[in-house]
């Protein structure tokens, strides 16, 4: 009888357990479309914003909204914010301008990464098939050859591309390098080698010189090429420039009087996905 009584209370037991767990579930999976639902309407908000940004005190109460609720869901929100000002903390309720966009922009990009990770639905798929859609931004490497910038940024501007040239962006008190990790969040990028420089090997004469790109266009180079991908960056040679040995693989495009270079620049754009009207482009 003894036996028999422990037997039962050990079922009931395990009968409890089990429909706990069951309602844990349940409870789980009505929670979990909730969160999917609320970051959703959140990511939609800050895409709003971003399409008319004047309005700052709209964009930190979106700000201080948005961090205050995520900060407990998704691991290391703040990690990577502030990055040109690691002084600042994340969280600034005085936040405004570019650095406001900015923090905005990279929390947006941590909710659609959060959701691909621990969602799979069709609606939060499009969401991460938008991220691979191409932006209409172009960052432009130069050297003192103001003819060659000026007539790289009207051929894109015609295509119906932004041309983002760096010391036309504010400062906001950042260094150079902090100012190319901010604006160059692109998706391709032109650089331009032009005779601004003259140099040659120690050991040759002094008349073997050879026109060269200026210093800064062969490291933007190369950090571009890091930060987008060889194919994301597109390497023009205007004039007789002597171009760097150690980037292999790289084809350089003449910048030709005729204009032959802007058909080859589209279509090396075009061939990474960006939309591209040859005729506009070309024109």
């Amino acid at each position: 009888m003894v036996e028999k009584v422990v037997r039962t209370i050990n079922e009931d037991d395990d009968l409890i357990n089990k429909s706990i767990i069951e309602n844990r579930k349940a409870n789980e999976s009505e929670y979990i479309p909730d969160i999917g639902r609320m970051m959703r309407n959140d990511i939609e908000r800050c895409k709003a914003y971003f399409d008319d940004p004047k309005d700052e005190a709209e964009g930190r109460d979106l700000y201080t909204d948005i961090t205050s609720r995520y900060d407990c869901i998704i691991p290391n929100l703040g990690a990577g914010l502030y990055q040109c000002v690691p002084e600042q903390h994340w969280y600034d309720p005085e936040i405004s301008g570019e650095t406001l966009v900015y923090n905005l922009k990279c929390i947006m990009n941590k909710m659609i990464a959060y959701q691909a990770i621990n969602y799979s639905t069709p609606q939060l798929n499009e969401l991460v098939e938008e991220r691979k859609v191409m932006g209409n931004k172009v960052f432009i490497v130069h050297g003192h050859d103001e003819a060659a910038k000026y007539e790289m940024a009207r051929t894109l501007e015609k295509g119906g591309f932004e041309a983002v040239i760096l010391h036309e962006q504010p400062d906001s008190g950042l260094t150079i390098i902090e100012k190319i990790e901010r604006y160059a969040d692109v998706d391709f990028a032109v650089v331009l080698y032009t005779e601004c420089d003259l140099g040659r090997a120690k050991e040759n004469d002094p008349n073997d010189e050879k026109y060269r790109a200026r210093q800064n266009v062969v490291f933007e180079h190369g950090y571009l090429i890091g930060k987008l991908g060889r194919d994301h960056v597109c390497a023009l040679v205007k004039g007789n420039v002597e171009t760097p040995g150690d980037i292999s693989g790289v084809v350089y495009i003449p910048m030709d009087s005729g204009g032959a270079w802007k058909t080859r620049l589209g279509k090396n754009m075009s061939n990474i996905g960006m939309q591209v009207n040859l005729n506009t482009l070309c024109s």
